[in-house]
């Protein structure tokens, strides 16, 4: 880990950081300063006793101050906490009722709801065709079928047959798209096992590569499978994706069923943390979701040192990818003004040791105690007593365990994080 060097780098970035005005302070960006605080205020007293009414207005001031991470964060804690109210009045076999909530939970974004809501109206009406539709079936020569057999007869056929068959599904009720299917078709020829030097699509860097560990019963037509992104340590200079490679599945046995991919960092650059380095880490899961089959409810952020740093200010900006993070050795500061109210709503373990002389774990125990001041209920920090900068083995082992129990609620686009983290103004001095 070339601990010595990194010790002297950190310490001294940190000084930097300690010592430079807090960035972006601008309201168009991400909340900063005292309007951050202002929100923290607010969302802490309607989490504390949440109303429709509290949401309603809370969202519209974030609007008015061109906060939209915590606006959208807002949006779905405002369709969670109205949910169990409106399921409650549906009666069990109202078919129409149920159909209402389903298109309900799917204009507000809660796929898992719909997709319940939508199954029950099935358990009523075998041959209801907007719940059929609705969870992604077509009809075909009088007989249902399912999206994901729809997928498997678009790959059997001629590369000059499938556009037919996407206009005679389409007129069949898919809902899905041409692209949708294409995937299929990259995903067949996906290969397995440890893949080095992976390059990220349309990136002219030379070092904008990962490596993926895929499993080797991967099945592109069996269930999707989990995704784990680990952020490695070291500076611009001082490091790359290999150092993590002890994540990977042939070394993990809580990942051995996952894809795990370990993004290479940009020779030049100094964190994970500023908008160029964002847009780069959502191309590269971009890719990965191209090229296997993931399941979009388990994605999963974790990184060391440098890339715990880089969980906090990724996580915060894209929450909606993420299932649960964990942040081990990571450097955290309030300098950095990372919008942490997005994380209420996450699963986050923190892991760190109690004598890392290279980041302190006072800065875990700040973002811990700010976490739960804001209303986090699922966050922990596990301190690990007489440890340095490097945990132990086994205790990443159990984090990475504990990340897996996780599924996602929330939807997201990563065209729209693009545009989101395009303005973000986080970074080790001013380098965007």
């Amino acid at each position: 880990m070339k601990q010595c060097v990194m010790s002297i780098v950190l310490a001294f970035l940190a000084s930097v950081v300690l010592s430079m005005p807090a960035h972006g302070t601008d309201k168009k960006n991400a909340p900063h300063g005292k309007l951050a605080a202002k929100y923290e205020k607010q969302h802490k007293e309607l989490t504390d006793k949440p109303t429709i009414t509290g949401y309603d207005k809370l969202i519209q001031w974030c609007k008015l101050n061109k906060m939209s991470v915590e606006a959208d964060a807002l949006r779905q804690e405002k369709a969670l906490l109205e949910y169990p109210g409106r399921k409650a009045k549906v009666k069990t076999k109202d078919v129409k009722a149920l159909g209402d909530l389903a298109k309900w939970c799917e204009k507000n974004g809660l796929e898992e709801q719909a997709e319940e809501s939508w199954n029950a109206v099935i358990d009523c009406d075998p041959d209801n065709a907007e719940a059929r539709i609705g969870l992604g079936f077509a009809k075909l020569d009088g007989q249902w079928i399912s999206s994901l057999e729809i997928s498997k007869r678009y790959v059997a056929l001629e590369p000059d047959q499938r556009k037919d068959f996407f206009n005679t599904i389409k007129k069949a009720g898919f809902k899905g798209t041409n692209a949708d299917l294409d995937v299929y078709v990259s995903w067949v020829k996906a290969p397995t096992g440890l893949l080095k030097d992976q390059r990220v699509p349309d990136r002219e860097e030379k070092d904008a590569w990962y490596i993926a560990s895929v499993p080797a019963n991967y099945d592109t037509f069996g269930e999707p499978l989990p995704l784990v992104i680990v952020l490695h340590g070291g500076d611009a200079n001082d490091g790359d994706a290999n150092m993590m490679l002890g994540f990977t599945s042939s070394a993990s046995a809580a990942f051995k069923n996952c894809i795990v991919i370990l993004p290479n960092h940009i020779r030049g650059r100094w964190s994970w943390i500023g908008a160029f380095e964002m847009t780069y880490l959502l191309d590269t899961i971009g890719d990965v979701m191209h090229r296997w089959r993931v399941d979009q409810r388990r994605i999963y952020l974790t990184g060391y040192s440098m890339g715990g740093n880089g969980v906090w200010g990724f996580g915060t900006q894209c929450h909606e990818l993420f299932a649960a993070m964990a942040p081990m050795a990571g450097f955290w500061i309030t300098k950095f003004n990372f919008p942490m109210a997005t994380l209420i709503p996450k699963p986050v373990c923190i892991l760190h040791g109690t004598k890392d002389p290279t980041v302190p774990v006072q800065g875990a125990r700040d973002a811990l105690a700010l976490l739960k001041s804001l209303g986090a209920s699922n966050v922990e920090l596990r301190e690990c007593t007489e440890s340095g900068h490097v945990v132990p083995e086994a205790e990443m082992e159990k984090v990475r365990e504990w990340l897996l129990q996780f599924r996602n609620k929330e939807k997201f686009d990563i065209d729209k994080l693009r545009k989101r983290v395009a303005t973000v103004k986080f970074g080790w001095g001013n380098i965007d």
